[in-house]
């Protein structure tokens, strides 16, 4: 802190102390204490209560302003036509920072959406806190144990699964090379 605002500070509670002394008999002290104490103390509380509440984790029904269960109508109006659409219901959108796969289900409504990351510029929006700084253990100590842990044919990568919160990360040398979420039913 720099010694102006440690001289202000000081000044300040002789300032206050020298009123107090003037004022003791006069004032209501108590009272004028209490009311700030009181707003000081209901602040403190509902500002831990809203970062308690808001870093609390919550299955995820959007991400990249794509809702899970929209038409592939509504995707196209959003995004815009697909860079690649393939036949297996699989839309990706190709950005020069990161790519964004669209999976449809069967009945043509969005099922999963994941982004994968550009290797030089790795930031993508995070989900539930989890960004592409996470690990597999900072993911389950954020988390828990995951519902289920797929390995690729390759043994190169390991999908970590939350139903419960319709999150999917996927690792490759205990990096993040993609997330997403997903319908649970729709795997």
């Amino acid at each position: 802190m720099p010694l102006v605002a440690v001289i202000l500070i000081i000044l300040i509670f002789f300032a206050l102390m020298l009123l107090y002394m003037n004022t003791e008999n006069e004032w209501n002290w108590n009272y004028i204490i209490a009311i700030p104490a009181a707003i000081l103390v209901f602040t403190v509380i509902g500002y831990g209560a809203y970062t308690y509440i808001s870093t609390m984790a919550s299955p995820q029904v959007s991400y990249w302003d794509i809702t899970l269960g929209e038409t592939q109508g509504d995707v196209k109006f959003r995004k815009g036509a697909p860079s690649y659409a393939g036949a297996e219901g699989l839309w990706l959108y190709k950005d020069r920072d990161r790519n964004h796969e669209v999976g449809f289900g069967s009945d043509g409504k969005v099922a999963s959406i994941t982004v994968y990351p550009n290797r030089e510029y790795m930031y993508v929006k995070p989900i539930l806190g989890i960004d592409t700084s996470a690990t597999p253990k900072s993911l389950q100590k954020r988390l828990g144990a995951p519902d289920r842990i797929e390995s690729s044919a390759d043994q190169l990568t390991r999908t970590y699964r939350y139903d419960e919160y319709r999150l999917k990360v996927v690792f490759e040398r205990l990096r993040v090379v993609a997330m997403g979420i997903y319908l649970p039913d729709s795997r």
